[in-house]
């Protein structure tokens, strides 16, 4: 009984002061508060990317709205004081809707888009489906206009099934963009799912000259 009694006076010793010592490094921590509603200066129907960049010394907030496969841009101090959107161009334009879903800013200052694109699904014919993919553009004038670089994800021809019920043969979307911890590196998140009988087992990446490594998700 001592030396169970003398053991948990030994874990208690260590837990105090494991807390003692956490509270004097100060280790971060997270908390949820209640917050009120904050609305954007543009419809969205997509994601709305956002980016701090530095306009004749003082540091601006851009965010880009898309709604109906447009994509607009606006800039304020923050949130709360963005500017009405104005219209961003895309030349040329690809072709359906596009919605801009991610951007990042290299280090000389060049923006870097990633663009969820729908166009018609031409083969299922009688329908009102589409075929989405993923794009990339870059803007030099931070978001007013975006030249686009090619797709770079899109699901393999004749994997589509016209008898879906869903809206969309197929869907991906370009849902983050993140600096990396290592200098003059970026990486980007894409998330991808298939509607229909035929699941293609790898998808294309036609415009991406670099890596993409698939992470399947789990099926709910």
């Amino acid at each position: 009984m001592r030396l169970l009694l003398a053991a948990i006076a030994a874990v208690a010793a260590v837990l105090s002061l494991s807390i003692a010592v956490d509270a004097q490094i100060g280790l971060p921590h997270a908390e949820l508060e209640d917050a009120p509603l904050m609305r954007l200066s543009g419809d969205v129907d997509s994601n709305s990317p956002a980016i701090w960049d530095r306009v004749f010394g003082r540091s601006t907030l851009f965010v880009m709205t898309s709604f109906g496969g447009r994509p607009s841009t606006s800039s304020g101090r923050n949130f709360a004081q963005l500017s009405r959107p104005s219209e961003a161009l895309v030349d040329p334009w690809p072709g359906g809707g596009v919605w801009m879903e991610a951007t990042l800013k290299d280090d000389d200052g060049t923006w870097y888009g990633y663009y969820h694109n729908e166009n018609v699904a031409t083969m299922c014919q009688g329908t009102d489906k589409v075929m989405p993919r993923i794009g990339a553009a870059r803007s030099d004038d931070r978001g007013a206009t975006w030249e686009p670089l090619g797709v770079i994800l899109e699901a393999p021809p004749r994997t589509y099934d016209c008898t879906t019920h869903n809206h969309y043969l197929s869907a991906v979307s370009a849902i983050s963009a993140s600096s990396s911890a290592q200098p003059r590196r970026t990486s980007t998140s894409f998330t991808r799912s298939t509607f229909g009988k035929r699941r293609p087992r790898a998808w294309v990446s036609p415009g991406w000259r670099g890596p993409i490594a698939m992470i399947r998700a789990a099926r709910s």
